[in-house]
């Protein structure tokens, strides 16, 4: 099952790097998600009415190129059913100059009353990812209370994959300003880019969940550093974790760069030790 669609990025789409935000892109591969829904029979209103809801398992996402504002993106979507309601969701989004921007893999299962939903069975091996690996006890790591807001709920009285890569790209923030500092780094003539990354959900919050976030660092390489989080629910059960991939760029030079040296000094405490 494939389909193609195109949409057009806005303003209110792009981060502070004035780039179109990771979140952008899981909500455009929601629309390619939904319109392979429509196309098989089960438009929106459907699903709510049949309590078909696509409940997210694993995530990948990989960042090609920067998209800006004010362009057209075409989304490829392709879904792959398997036994158990399971679907795997293939999304490559290409900019306007038909260059691949981003890579996009999802893992659903279905949460549904009834049995009308055959198309959603299908082959039996199902192609999970490695597990992301458990927090090792090594180091610190910064914790933070976040409450799940209720408003974030979507139409089905659920939470889309895009609220939990809202509450990590929050645990990003939070870890550069309160550890790594955003105007220490900036004078070291750096900055970070989000390169890509892999979110393994256990659950979906529950409405209105006063969680803890905690975050750490993996460990830091020559160019890059990977950034480890987990979302623990009210009952000390972990809902979501991730781990994602952090470039070293020159502000001056608008390229790839080491580490800054002084960078490990500053996260040393928090980062694991293998």
């Amino acid at each position: 099952m494939k389909n193609s669609l195109f949409i057009r990025t806005h303003i209110f789409d792009l981060d502070w790097n004035r780039h179109v935000t990771s979140r952008t892109y899981e909500r455009f591969s929601l629309e390619g998600r939904h319109a392979i829904l429509t196309e098989n029979g089960f438009p929106t209103q459907k699903c709510m009415e049949d309590g078909l809801v696509l409940i997210p398992e694993y995530s990948q996402v990989r960042f090609l190129a920067q998209q800006f504002a004010n362009v057209n993106l075409k989304i490829n979507t392709e879904a792959t059913p398997f036994r158990e309601g399971i679907i795997f969701w293939d999304h490559k989004i290409y900019g306007e100059d038909d260059k691949l921007a981003c890579e996009l893999t999802l893992i659903t299962r279905s949460e549904k009353r009834g049995d009308s939903f055959s198309f959603l069975y299908g082959e039996d091996k199902i192609p999970y990812p490695e597990s992301i690996r458990k927090f090792s006890e090594s180091s610190k790591r910064l914790v933070h209370d976040y409450y799940i807001l209720n408003c974030d709920m979507n139409c089905f009285w659920k939470y889309s994959p895009d609220t939990i890569w809202k509450v990590f790209e929050e645990g990003r923030w939070l870890f550069f300003r309160e550890i790594i500092d955003l105007n220490r780094i900036t004078s070291l003539d750096t900055t970070c880019f989000f390169m890509g990354g892999k979110i393994q959900y256990a659950r979906m919050p529950l409405a209105g969940e006063k969680t803890k976030l905690y975050t750490w660092v993996e460990s830091v390489e020559k160019i890059r550093f990977y950034i480890r989080q987990d979302l623990v629910g009210e009952n000390g059960d972990i809902i979501a974790s991730m781990r994602d991939e952090q470039l070293f760029v020159s502000i001056s030079a608008s390229r790839p760069r080491k580490a800054p040296p002084d960078f490990f000094e500053i996260v040393k405490d928090y980062v694991e030790i293998r």
